[in-house]
């Protein structure tokens, strides 16, 4: 982090000398470093390091008298003017901001030619929503640069930029992508009325939360399921021509709560915002739940976990009005089966229950991009198990001729990301904030997502979901390429990534590739064992219709709270 902190430190009013308990300045700490009691408000410059524990300040102590109170000395200074750099978890964040705003203030007073060329010879000036979200041709006057400042560090999220010209990232204000969102994305056991059972240890998956007692991953206790809490997202474009994707936690100017939390509403394009949203919405969900695991299937009259074995068409091994979709350790893809009798086994389990939702991939997306900084998912984390050498053999019984890879192998990293690159069977894998095989491994068809003629249609609820239809779907964007190709750059204020633009290339732009016909066509994601580069967070197959199954293909169970 940019301050420290540690142990406690005797001030006294009138003298320059701090005294430190449980402190290690030598190591930690510079002259020049910023030093406050916590919540005096006032900031002292550090003039000497005297040990390990004193220092000096730059003038005496201004305040009360205090013994083994608490404090912070800011470290991290930006390279110019030596404005506070502020990371996340740091505190004191009104105190130290304050300060910057000064400084700022007394170097853009003095400086000329903050206007804007859209009028010649007139000057205007920006607001401090407009400089920080980049919405006018404007460049910020010195107020707008004090509430900007403020505000950039009063809530907890994380940004991404991104220059589609030179397709290079940044971020504004933060130096990390990693946000308490993605700190509170976890695995857990989920009951079938949506209750959570209990949560999985942070490392390891094979343990309860204490991180002693074991966990029971076979379904007794629940279905293993990773819980998104709620965030906020604005995306919008820079009046450098760049675009930015911002989440938080909590709802701010601006913002709009994520389609995939929305409750009600209508999905529209929101002048006022700039972006697609559920608007009117009647409430918002605290989070959603996606299976840990690629979906294996209950088989309720012998009352066991099936696999998928290596057939292109398992309906024979299926009973749709009583087995249900499961997400459970050890068990392989369940695959050879279409969209709506994975929709039909899924909602078996209760209310609430589904295939994972097209609203849900997208806010795991988003998550993903902020958090790694960029777009090329493999490049960023693992190829995951996408080149298996023997590839796909034909149809078979026989779970050995199946490429895919055993539920589970990403138990020993719990709620972390990783994975296994191999190219032999049932080797490779990876997993993001516990979702293993968000990509690669078999492909996986996403529900509430219809396409016609290449125009994307989309629902946010678990309940009727049906192929071929635009009743109770409405329409996100502008049609989609009409060509195959590497996603190179997509519709950003549809909060889909709507593709716009399929001439990119395997490490170019989104760096995942798009499939698309014509007609009434459903939505398959992520790629296969055999899909290599094509593979990733973005790959889109958008070509197969209603009624489609093979061998490579799976699904993933999900559940909505109401």
């Amino acid at each position: 982090m940019a301050q420290y902190s540690k142990g406690t430190v005797d001030v006294t009013n009138g003298s320059a000398t701090v005294t430190g308990t449980g402190t290690t300045f030598l190591t930690n700490v510079s002259v020049g470093d910023d030093f406050l009691r916590t919540s005096d408000g006032v900031v002292y410059d550090i003039a000497a390091v005297v040990s390990d524990t004193q220092i000096t300040l730059s003038v005496p102590y201004q305040g009360v008298t205090g013994s083994a109170v608490t404090y912070t000395i800011q470290r991290d200074f930006t390279a110019n003017y030596g404005f506070p750099y502020l990371n996340q978890g740091d505190i004191e964040t009104a105190t130290i901001t304050a300060r910057a705003t000064k400084e700022i203030d007394a170097i853009v007073s003095s400086k000329t030619g903050l206007a804007t060329t859209t009028t010649p010879g007139i000057i205007e000036k920006a607001t401090a929503d407009e400089m920080y979200y980049g919405t006018a041709d404007k460049y910020p006057d010195a107020a707008a640069v004090r509430d900007v400042i403020s505000a950039g560090f009063s809530d907890p999220g994380a940004n991404l930029v991104w220059d589609s010209v030179s397709d290079t990232f940044s971020r504004q204000f933060y130096t990390t992508g990693v946000s308490p969102i993605h700190e509170r994305i976890r695995r857990c056991l989920l009951l079938d009325d949506g209750t959570v059972n209990y949560y999985l240890d942070a490392n390891d998956s094979t343990l309860q939360e204490d991180g002693v007692t074991p966990a029971v991953l076979d379904g007794t206790d629940g279905q293993v399921m990773v819980e998104v809490p709620k965030f906020y997202v604005r995306i919008h474009k820079l009046f450098t021509g760049e675009w930015k994707r911002e989440i938080s936690e909590t709802p701010r100017s601006g913002f709009v709560v994520h389609p995939a939390f929305a409750i009600g509403g209508t999905l529209q394009y929101d002048d006022s915002v700039g972006m697609w949203h559920y608007k009117g919405n009647t409430g918002e969900r605290d989070a959603f739940y996606v299976g840990a695991y690629q979906a294996c299937v209950y088989d309720d009259s012998a009352a066991t976990h099936i696999n998928g074995l290596n057939l292109d068409d398992n309906t024979a091994n299926i009973d749709t009005t009583t087995d249900l979709l499961a997400s459970v350790n050890g068990f392989y893809p369940m695959v050879g089966v279409t969209r709506d009798e994975c929709r039909s086994m899924a909602s078996n389990r209760g209310t609430g229950w589904s295939q994972w939702l097209f609203w849900q991939l997208k806010a795991i997306q988003l998550l993903f991009f902020v958090e790694y900084g960029g777009f090329n998912s493999q490049a960023l984390l693992a190829n995951g198990n996408v080149s298996v050498s023997t590839g796909y053999p034909p149809s078979s019984a026989d779970q050995l001729d199946s490429p895919h890879s055993v539920a589970g192998k990403s138990n020993t990293i719990g709620n972390g990301s990783g994975g296994v690159d191999s190219n032999a069977r049932d080797t490779a894998w990876m997993s993001y904030r516990g979702i293993e095989n968000l990509w690669g491994n078999a492909w996986q068809w996403c529900d509430g997502w219809n396409i016609n003629d290449r125009v994307w249609y989309v629902r946010n609820e678990p309940s009727d979901l049906v192929d071929n239809t635009t009743s109770g779907y409405e329409q996100i964007g502008a049609q989609a390429p009409l060509s195959n190709g590497y996603i190179r750059d997509v519709q950003h204020s549809t909060l889909a990534d709507v593709i716009s633009d399929s001439s990119g290339g395997s490490t170019l732009g989104f760096a995942d590739y798009y499939y698309q016909n014509t007609g009434w066509r459903v939505a398959r994601v992520g790629g296969g064992a055999g899909s290599g580069a094509n593979a990733g967070v973005s790959c889109a197959y958008l070509s197969n219709v209603s009624g489609s199954a093979d061998r490579s293909l799976s699904s993933r169970s999900a559940f909505t709270p109401n």
